[in-house]
């Protein structure tokens, strides 16, 4: 089964609601998790991870918080991806031409793989932290 590895779920998540908010809007961890309905050590990791990716801003102390930077809050969510967990792939074989699956010689099913993947990355650019918050014009993306 194909699935967004939970980390990158929840960086969308976080990611969303802090482009919900403006610059001075501080946030701390804890109220993140709670608003997200995340796990507080999961969100004070992705947190972590998102700050040392410059993707988040923080200020410490009992007024600080976090906050995304400005210049991401029209980041696709296929950016994020990227940024949080390097190339997007749905197969193995498309990753790589060093590939050593032994159906590879004869594989039909790499054509469709592709474009397969090809929609998804699409769809994925459509998507902007800042629009995630807005309703959903249209949600068709194979149309």
């Amino acid at each position: 089964m194909f699935r967004l590895p939970r980390s990158v779920d929840y960086s969308f998540l976080i990611l969303s609601l802090l482009a919900d908010q403006t610059c001075s809007d501080l946030i701390s961890a804890p109220t993140i998790a709670a608003r997200c309905n995340l796990p507080i050590p999961h969100t004070a990791k992705i947190l972590k991870s998102l700050q040392r990716l410059g993707i988040v801003g923080s200020i410490r102390g009992t007024k600080g918080g976090y906050y995304l930077n400005p210049e991401y809050r029209d980041t696709s969510l296929f950016d994020v991806y990227q940024m949080t967990e390097g190339t997007f792939s749905i197969s193995e074989c498309l990753e790589s031409s060093q590939c050593k699956c032994s159906a590879l010689p004869d594989c039909k099913l790499k054509p469709y793989l592709r474009d397969l993947n090809q929609t998804l990355i699409q769809a994925m650019q459509k998507i902007t932290l800042s629009s995630l918050n807005q309703s959903p014009k249209n949600c068709h993306f194979l149309v």
